[in-house]
């Protein structure tokens, strides 16, 4: 199994499925597929976020199948749930380590921060062996 760092479903991201029916003979003013018209694909990039997610919520509402709605069903479905769950807790064990180094580097050995240094270390470990338990196949 590929894990990446914990990913987003953003609304604003493009809702592309790649069956553009606006570029393809014979050409649709609107998409099929994610139910954008040929200005909103054109212009996409120039969209605020805000404007973009308008864009799609209302696509969705009219059942176009976005590729957000695609990713958010197979997010659902109990195996890409782990892979989320396991994206962040090695997001949570990356950033304890940017502490941990952080706080070397600023505080060098000082007795002073022993305690939270130590603590840090436990949590680390903890997420380590909450993603160890995680019923997921590690030969993929």
């Amino acid at each position: 199994m590929k894990i990446a760092l914990h990913e987003t479903i953003s609304l604003a991201n493009s809702p592309c499925v790649g069956v553009c029916s606006t570029s393809m003979a014979p050409f649709d003013e609107i998409c099929r597929g994610c139910g954008r018209n040929i200005d909103e694909i054109r212009e996409w990039e120039s969209y605020s976020d805000f404007e973009k997610k308008k864009i799609n919520v209302a696509n969705w509402l009219k059942g176009y199948n976005i590729r957000q709605r695609r990713e958010i069903k197979e997010l659902m479905k109990p195996e890409g749930k782990i892979k989320d769950i396991t994206g962040r807790l090695t997001t949570a064990k990356a950033l304890i380590e940017m502490i941990g180094q952080d706080l070397m580097d600023h505080f060098g050995k000082d007795e002073s921060i022993k305690s939270s240094y130590q603590n840090l270390v436990e949590c680390h470990n903890l997420l380590k062996k909450a993603s160890d338990d995680l019923p997921i196949d590690r030969q993929s």
